[in-house]
């Protein structure tokens, strides 16, 4: 079925919006409404604050806890009414990538499809607070998939953006176009900005047909220090079990790219 592309990529990129807002804002709710339970319970004296690390409970005062879990999980679900089911943004999210390559070459003014996706990620990382980051963007990217159930929408759109380079690239876009889009990302977050180029140049290496080894290896070298000098990612505070045990992994490949290349070896 055929698209009117830019009414549809434009009212797509309404609802990601949305759905990006939606996403902080509900995580703030949860935040406020965790601290709220426990602050209550420490005055109850449920909570024992002497242990290191996570808050312990009195063994005598484990049905209060409980309780306090089934309040939690029942405002939970209410502040999530009010939102764009995961399902269906991780959907928009696939959609809107396709668009780029929906059968063929890409279609006329697609390059919006590439500036959306990437606006998108950046909105999505200034509201994560820098300290936060590393817990959103924990994932590795080569195993995000799309439609995957996450408790953050980060990674799922860094693996859209990815997608539609790696599609450019097997249709022929020189490397600069492909990854201009990244430079939102860079202006936000110099890890993230490298973390994006690295997964890009890596499964997607020079091609001697298309003559772009110049650029890849220009790329690369420039990478190599800021990666060394950004070093791993720290150790973040454990975050809420609920959003540590939301969602899955799976290794994955470009949800819709054309043919794949043979890499370069040697």
């Amino acid at each position: 079925m055929r698209r009117a592309a830019g009414p549809w990529v434009a009212a797509v990129e309404a609802l990601l919006a949305g759905a990006v807002e939606d996403e902080h804002a509900g995580h703030l709710v949860l935040h406020a409404v965790a601290e709220r339970v426990r602050s209550r319970m420490r005055a109850a004296g449920v909570l024992d604050n002497t242990t290191a690390g996570d808050d312990a409970v009195s063994g005598q005062d484990t049905g209060d806890w409980a309780a306090a879990e089934a309040e939690m999980d029942e405002l939970i679900a209410l502040q999530g009414t009010a939102r764009l089911p995961d399902h269906d943004v991780a959907a928009l999210v696939r959609e809107l990538a396709r668009t780029a390559y929906p059968a063929g070459p890409a279609r006329p003014g697609m390059g919006a499809v590439r500036i959306v996706l990437a606006k998108l990620m950046a909105r999505d990382i200034e509201l994560t607070a820098e300290g936060a980051r590393p817990v959103a963007h924990a994932a590795d990217l080569d195993q995000v998939r799309i439609g995957d159930t996450a408790a953050f929408g980060g990674p799922r759109l860094a693996r859209a953006v990815l997608d539609v380079a790696a599609a450019d690239a097997d249709a022929g876009a020189d490397l600069d176009r492909r990854t201009a889009p990244f430079r939102h990302v860079a202006a936000l977050d110099a890890r993230l900005h490298t973390r994006l180029m690295a997964a890009h140049l890596v499964h997607r290496p020079p091609d001697p047909a298309a003559g772009d080894g110049p650029q890849w290896w220009q790329q690369a070298l420039a990478l190599v220090p800021r990666a060394l000098a950004a070093g791993p990612d720290p150790e973040p505070a454990a975050p809420d079990r609920r959003l540590r045990r939301s969602g899955s992994a799976r290794r994955t490949k470009s949800s819709f790219a054309g043919p794949k290349r043979t890499p370069l070896t040697g």
